[in-house]
């Protein structure tokens, strides 16, 4: 269809008058709840107020509150300047800006550990995908402390999993007004790359009332969650650091949010470094998981764990979940790569190795090359590809559900975690897309890899099945491969099969 010049539609709580671009219409920064500020900081998300004058959807809003660095090069290509605590916002793109289109539609959650990131990142821009065929809507929410602390011991009416519940309002919008963009209500697809993955996941397997039955989760993890002791261990800690003494906590609405971002930051750097004390304070788990800001065991969200939710609640549910081919390479093209004995220490935090000295000996065999230990496969398969399969195997028992699992592989460069993001928008222009487009000696695969992965995901998001794919089987080795090729099966997942049911 041609699009309008000034496309404007109406939604619950109001017109919102969007930008035309040559084949897609984007509505940018559309609130879907109330700003979260004052009285609502740590509040469930309420619905935005009503307004009658269009408003004018041309850009995207703030990020939520954060710590911003450029140290780097890599870290400029992801900084969020412009924050806010009214960062309850989202934004649409459509081939079809009318009723009666009914095209699938894909819900994005970015990744950035909950702590990091903003759907306004150039790189989340949905113009290209959405041309596959879809109406593509990105979701900001809060964030780390804003986002998910667990206040439910610490304050009257305290909450937890805000981030969660920030993405279960914005689900909702979707449903309730997606059809006047062109989207189909019944035909939803919840994705993400990272913690947005693993959204993905932790949604599939809610209890929520019309929770997805689709979803698509890019280096997610079904290990990345909290118990309720870990996690209120984590806000008693994060409120120590801000300087609020335990019968003051009424403090934290008005505290200022660089103390609460500094209080965050002395955490999350204690567990990510694994200090001594924080395995007794936040639990070997949170410690294993690199952060103690996840999803936390409720009622609601993630009772019992993740893999307990899709067993439950994901009778014939959709999945597609998998991983790029060396995740943990981002560590080396970022920081400098990896330390044995850090990684060998989260190994054993995961309950990976019971590490004694002979199933140390046979973990690192599998791993050691030439005589030297590739620590980046040894992560890579730890934090990522193993959850991914577990994820795969659970579901895959569950009556009437479809998985298909896939890696992402690049044979110009090193397939790292996040590379995926700018192949799955097409944005191979933006910061990010530019950044990992320097680590590669032949640009041209990147594009086409990125061409292929757009048209699989519009493809799944519309029936379910990856075109030349392979349905997941249990305990199986083959897996789908997903590069410039193409889609093929193939069997790449020995090495992790044997070693991570061995020592899981």
């Amino acid at each position: 269809m041609t699009i309008p010049h000034s496309p404007l539609v109406a939604t619950a709580a109001g017109p919102v008058l969007g930008v035309a671009g040559a084949r897609v219409a984007a509505f940018l920064g559309i609130p879907y709840a109330a700003p979260p500020v004052a009285e609502r900081r740590f509040a469930l998300p309420e619905p935005p107020e009503h307004w009658d004058t269009a408003r004018h959807c041309v850009a995207p809003g703030d990020a939520a509150p954060q710590s911003v660095s450029t140290a780097t090069d890599f870290d400029a290509a992801v900084s969020c300047p412009e924050q806010s605590e009214d960062c309850l916002w989202l934004n649409v793109w459509t081939p079809a800006p009318e009723h009666g289109a009914d095209l699938p539609v894909l819900v994005w959650f970015h990744g950035g550990a909950f702590v990091h990131g903003t759907v306004a990142d150039p790189v989340y821009d949905g113009s290209r995908l959405a041309a596959s065929g879809l109406v593509v809507v990105t979701v900001n929410t809060r964030l780390g402390a804003l986002g998910m602390l667990d206040l439910r011991e610490l304050m009257p009416d305290g909450q937890c999993n805000l981030s969660l519940h920030d993405q279960a309002a914005a689900l909702t919008w979707v449903r309730e007004n997606i059809g006047a963009f062109g989207g189909s209500p019944g035909s939803i697809t919840v994705a993400g790359e990272s913690v947005g993955g693993t959204s993905a996941l932790v949604l599939l397997g809610s209890s929520l009332e019309g929770r997805p039955r689709r979803a698509i989760a890019q280096s997610g993890s079904v290990e990345q969650f909290m118990s309720a002791e870990a996690s209120e261990a984590t806000a008693r800690a994060v409120l120590s650091a801000a300087g609020i003494a335990p019968g003051r906590v009424g403090e934290l609405a008005a505290v200022g949010v660089d103390r609460l971002l500094a209080a965050q930051g002395e955490v999350l750097a204690r567990v990510w470094t694994g200090a001594p004390g924080s395995d007794e304070i936040f639990g070997a788990h949170a410690v294993s998981q690199l952060t103690p800001f996840l999803p936390t065991q409720d009622d609601l969200f993630v009772s019992g764990t993740p893999v307990d939710g899709l067993r439950s609640h994901a009778v014939g549910a959709d999945l597609l979940v998998g991983t790029t081919r060396s995740e943990a390479s981002l560590y080396r093209l970022t920081s400098g790569g990896l330390a044995a004995d850090w990684v060998l220490a989260n190994a054993a935090r995961a309950g990976v190795a019971g590490l004694t000295a002979a199933d140390d000996a046979e973990l690192m065999a599998a791993y050691t090359h030439g005589g030297s230990i590739d620590l980046e496969a040894l992560e890579t398969d730890r934090y990522f590809r193993s959850p991914a399969l577990r994820a795969a195997d659970v579901l895959g028992d569950v009556a009437g559900a479809s998985v298909t699992t896939y890696r992402i592989d690049l044979a110009q460069m090193e397939a790292a975690h996040m590379v995926d993001v700018p192949l799955t928008f097409g944005t191979l222009d933006s910061p990010l897309g530019s950044w990992f487009s320097t680590q590669a000696a032949d640009a041209r695969e990147m594009q086409e890899t990125s061409a292929v992965v757009r048209r699989a995901w519009a493809a799944f998001c519309a029936d379910g099945t990856l075109p030349g794919g392979a349905s997941h089987v249990a305990g199986s080795t083959w897996s789908n491969t997903i590069s410039a090729d193409g889609v093929r099966a193939e069997q790449c997942d020995r090495r992790v099969r044997a070693m991570w049911r061995t020592f899981s």
